[in-house]
């Protein structure tokens, strides 16, 4: 069995929608879909645990991917996320690659160390001058790349487990094809983001919906990105998920993270589909959360799946 976990990083469950990501949005009719499904935290660090752990906190030496590694079973870690690295999470897989950023402008290794440091705060100044609008608009791989890299790991395997990690709805909103007047505007309105988030800035409405129409044509991108996927891997079971989701000034804030007011509706509720070609279609209107996706896989390899405080939503999928 192959089964490959497409994580689309702030992805909120209400833009998988006919207008947003309607290739998505097709495939939740014809896949087990669960329109009640929500994220345990409001970012990637946060979120992370409950995924790999089934509980809020990290145990590397009790994760998923290891249990799998002691199976014999082959897993995969495929990303461009700095958090992944500086928490260590890949270290429980037994294969990861860090794809880096569209640009490179540091080698992948080097740049992790150096985002760790006081110095990578106090040089973004003279990064931005020297990189130009490079340096903030291809901060991560596209979908298309880092796709590209787990399909050539997912040929060279009989069978296994394959996270593949996707960023482009993630602050920045630079989707392809802005040109330099439509890029600029974007680099200024990310910029005010992020002082909107240090508490000094406000954001106003036409600027609130000019940043959702960015990280809308984000997400159109990678939806057209994941179904090419999909489509060209017809032996794998798919999971699309995200760690989180993404605010425009509800309760007066933008982007993610751990706000004043915790979690909300637009950073919990989170898309969750499994699909394979075949599978029975079915709604699952009963609540789920991320600590129930690690049982999941376990007991689709036919591990044991009490695993956290999760529980295995196995007998929902028909193939």
């Amino acid at each position: 069995m192959k089964i490959v976990l497409i994580l689309c990083d702030a992805l909120r469950a209400d833009r998988v929608s006919p207008k947003v990501m309607p290739n998505l949005f097709k495939l939740a009719e014809n896949s087990v879909y669960y329109p009640l499904f929500f994220g345990n935290g409001g970012t990637t660090a946060w979120s992370l645990p409950h995924f790999l752990c089934g509980q809020k906190d990290y145990d590397p030496e009790n994760t998923f991917p290891g249990k799998l590694t002691e199976a014999g079973i082959h897993n995969s870690l495929i990303h461009s996320n700095a958090v992944l690295n500086a928490q260590e999470y890949e270290k429980c897989f037994k294969e990861y690659l860090d794809t880096g950023v569209e640009m490179d402008p540091i080698k992948t290794g080097l740049r992790n160390r150096f985002r760790k440091t006081e110095l990578w705060k106090k040089t973004r100044s003279i990064r931005k001058a020297f990189m130009g609008n490079k340096a903030i608009s291809l901060p991560y791989r596209r979908a298309s790349t880092i796709l590209n890299y787990a399909q050539q790991n997912i040929d060279t395997h009989k069978s296994g487990f394959w996270w593949v990690h996707l960023m482009d709805p993630h602050i920045p909103y630079t989707p392809p094809g802005l040109n330099k007047i439509e890029q600029d505007k974007a680099n200024i309105l990310y910029e005010k983001v992020l002082k909107n988030i240090q508490g000094k800035c406000r954001i106003n409405a036409q600027e609130t919906k000019e940043l959702f129409e960015l990280y809308d044509k984000e997400c159109t991108y990678m939806d057209t990105q994941i179904i090419q996927f999909i489509d060209a891997n017809p032996d794998c079971l798919f999971i699309v998920t995200s760690d989180h989701g993404e605010m425009f000034n509800e309760t007066h804030s933008f982007s993610h993270g751990p706000y004043y007011h915790g979690m909300t509706m637009q950073l919990g509720h989170i898309p969750f589909i499994v699909y394979k070609k075949g599978i029975t279609p079915k709604i699952v209107f009963d609540y789920h959360n991320s600590v129930d996706i690690a049982p999941t896989i376990l007991d689709l390899f036919g591990l044991p799946s009490r695993f956290g405080y999760g529980r295995s939503v196995k007998e929902d999928i028909q193939l």
